[in-house]
C-alpha cells in the first residue's frame, strides 16, 4: 500500500498540482484560492488542506467552517483555526493514489465553491490584502505570503537570525534550565510510578523540559545544549526513580520522605530492596524514557536549523 506522502505526490501527477518533495507539501491555487495539502501530523490516515480566506477583513470563523464541513457530506472535517491562522480542513486518505487524488480534488472544488459563495476572499496573512498569494515555509511552520510580504518576512528571519548568530549561548545557566526542566520529568517519572505506568510519555516530557529550560536560560539551543539536556534528563529521571522507591519506604518503615531517599543504598544492601528488582526498573525507565527522549531531541534540532528560513515551495 502507498504511504500516505506517496499518494500526494501521485496526486500531484494526476491532478497537475505542484508537490514539494522536500516538505511533502502538495500545493497550488484552485479557484483564485491558493492552498496547500499535507499529511496530518496527528493522523497520517487524513491530509489537512489550508487556505488563508477573509471576508471583509475579518478572518475564517468557526461557524462557516462546521457548516461547510456539514455540507459537504462527510466528505471534508473542519479543524478550529485559532487566531490568523490558515482555515483548515481535514480529507481522509484513499486507499489507493487514484482515489486519493479524485478525494482531494473533489475537496478543493468544493471549499473553492464554498468559500465564493460565502464571500470569502484569497487574502495574505501577513498585510491582509486581497492579493495573489503564496504557501511558503517560513520558519517551521507554513504561511500563505504575497510577493511584498514574503520579501518582508525574509528580511526579518534574516536580521533575527543574525541577532541570535551574535547572541553568546549562556552554559552555565542553560545548564541550570536543563536541570530545572529535567526536574519537571523527573516529577512526571514519580507520579507515573505512583500510578503504576512506565510510559515513554516520560521521557518525552522530560525531554521537552529540559531542552526548553536550557534554550530559556543560555538563550539560544546547540547540539552542545541538546547533550546537556539529555544528560540532565537522564539523572533527574535516576532521581524521580530513586524518589518512587523511597516514597515506598517511607510508607513502609513509616520515616520521612528524605531519610527513605537517604537509606535506598542501605536498604539495597541489606537486601531489604531486591537490587536486580531494582536495577529492573530503572532499566525500564530509562528504556522508556529514551524512546520518548531520542525523537524529540532530533526534532528539536531539526527546528533549530530551519526556525528562520523563509523559502517559497517548490
Amino acid at each position: 500500500m502507498s504511504s500516505a506522502m506517496q499518494k500526494l505526490s501521485a496526486a500531484a501527477e494526476t491532478t497537475g498540482l505542484s508537490f514539494d518533495r522536500e516538505r511533502n507539501i502538495l500545493y497550488g491555487t484552485f479557484g483564485n484560492y491558493a492552498f496547500a495539502v499535507l499529511v496530518n501530523a496527528s493522523n497520517v490516515r487524513y491530509c489537512s488542506i489550508l487556505f488563508h480566506v477573509t471576508r471583509d477583513g475579518n478572518p475564517f470563523t468557526a461557524n462557516d467552517g462546521k457548516e461547510i464541513a456539514k455540507e459537504s457530506n462527510k466528505l471534508l472535517q473542519f479543524a478550529k483555526p485559532s487566531g490568523a491562522a490558515p482555515a483548515s480542513f481535514l480529507v481522509k486518505l484513499e486507499k489507493d493514489e487514484q482515489g486519493t487524488a479524485q478525494r482531494v480534488l473533489d475537496a478543493l472544488t468544493f471549499l473553492s465553491t464554498a468559500f465564493s459563495n460565502r464571500g470569502y476572499v484569497n487574502t495574505c496573512e501577513s498585510c491582509r490584502q486581497e492579493v495573489a498569494t503564496e504557501p511558503c515555509a517560513v520558519g517551521n511552520g507554513l504561511r500563505f505570503l504575497c510577493p511584498d510580504c514574503f520579501e518582508s518576512v525574509s528580511a526579518s528571519m534574516n536580521d533575527r537570525a543574525h541577532r541570535e548568530a551574535e547572541t553568546p549561548e549562556n552554559v552555565p545557566a542553560g545548564i541550570v534550565g536543563a536541570l530545572g526542566g529535567a526536574l519537571l520529568g523527573a516529577v512526571v517519572v514519580v507520579i507515573f510510578g505512583r500510578l503504576g505506568y512506565v510510559t515513554a510519555l516520560s521521557g518525552l516530557i522530560a525531554a521537552i523540559c529540559a531542552l526548553k529550560g536550557y534554550e530559556l536560560l543560555a538563550k539560544k539551543m546547540s547540539v552542545k545544549g541538546a547533550i546537556i539536556s539529555c544528560i540532565a534528563m537522564l539523572a533527574m529521571i535516576y532521581v524521580g526513580h530513586r524518589a518512587d522507591w523511597a516514597i515506598e519506604a517511607a510508607q513502609y518503615f513509616k520515616v520521612d520522605f528524605f531519610k527513605a531517599f537517604r537509606a535506598i543504598p542501605m536498604l539495597i544492601e541489606e537486601e531489604a530492596i531486591e537490587l536486580g528488582q531494582y536495577l529492573k526498573g530503572l532499566f525500564m525507565v530509562y528504556l522508556f524514557a529514551i524512546l520518548g527522549a531520542v525523537p524529540t531531541v532530533i526534532s528539536s534540532l531539526k527546528q533549530q536549523k530551519t526556525k528562520y528560513t523563509v523559502q517559497k515551495l517548490n
